[in-house]
């Protein structure tokens, strides 16, 4: 995965004039939030396809913490599969190498906050 012209978090947060602990940008991300993310990464053909495969229930299972994290059926619904479909896909994400899940993740927040200020 190659890494070009890839900002920083803190460059993103200057160039965008994010305050520190913004409420706007830093707060807990919603359901639609982190499958529309996913969508988008899904798109970097450079990823293996098996990995973009699952972005839809990984973006998710990494973005929101447990306690936040949609019941699965609701879940499974949104990206049109079910629960053991989704189980699947869970068990099938944590087996991913952890270097590509962390970049994925790092992605995916970048996106998300700039996402967010921009539309403040």
């Amino acid at each position: 995965m190659a890494r070009l012209q890839d900002p920083g978090s803190e460059s993103i947060r200057s160039q965008l004039d994010i305050v520190p602990e913004c409420p706007v940008v830093f707060r807990p991300y919603t359901l639609q939030e982190a499958l529309s993310i996913a969508r988008v990464i899904r798109t970097d053909e450079e990823l293996p396809p098996k990995v973009r495969r699952l972005l839809e229930v990984g973006v998710v299972l990494d973005l929101m913490p447990g306690h936040l994290r949609p019941r699965r059926s609701r879940h499974a619904r949104a990206i049109g599969c079910t629960v053991r479909t989704l189980l699947n896909r869970e068990l099938r994400w944590e087996a991913v190498d952890p270097l590509v899940r962390s970049e994925i993740v790092r992605r995916a927040l970048r996106l998300g906050m700039a996402r967010r200020a921009a539309a403040r």
